[in-house]
């Protein structure tokens, strides 16, 4: 998930294959 580029995750988010709390998940975990 954290390769994604942001039009992936927007795709996915409006695909419904991701949620916010997923999104916000990856990045924590990219942060660390």
């Amino acid at each position: 998930m954290i390769g994604l580029s942001i039009a992936e995750m927007r795709d996915g988010m409006a695909r419904g294959e991701f949620t916010a709390v997923d999104l916000a998940d990856a990045h924590i975990h990219a942060a660390e």
